[in-house]
């Protein structure tokens, strides 16, 4: 294991990019996440997760300079972009809808 910053940091995504590839695969094939605005922001977000890390495996693997780098890194970004305005605004819509629902009564013991 190289214990520079280099070689930290490529263990850490190496360990991590296997997760945000099973999750999206999992949550899209067990779910019915088209169904709502959360389950598709989460989808789209998920997929985000997984370009992102996606750019720096191929980094690793193939060197800065791989083929359909430009592709991969602006379509990776824009799916980014989506997926994390969607996050937001359903985080914004849930909160709305929770300020119009009465107030639960206080839990007895």
């Amino acid at each position: 294991m190289n214990l520079t910053a280099d070689g930290i940091f490529a263990t850490l995504v190496y360990l991590s990019w296997p997760a945000t590839l099973l999750y999206p695969l999992i949550y899209g094939t067990t779910t019915r996440w088209w169904k709502t605005w959360i389950g598709r922001a989460l989808m789209v977000e998920a997929v985000a997760v997984f370009t992102l890390l996606s750019f720096s495996v191929l980094s690793q693997w193939f060197g800065p300079g791989y083929y359909g780098r430009d592709f991969v890194r602006i379509s990776g970004m824009t799916v980014s972009l989506i997926g994390f305005w969607m996050v937001l605004f359903a985080l914004i819509r849930v909160k709305a809808e929770q300020r119009r629902l009465p107030p639960e009564p206080p839990e007895s013991r």
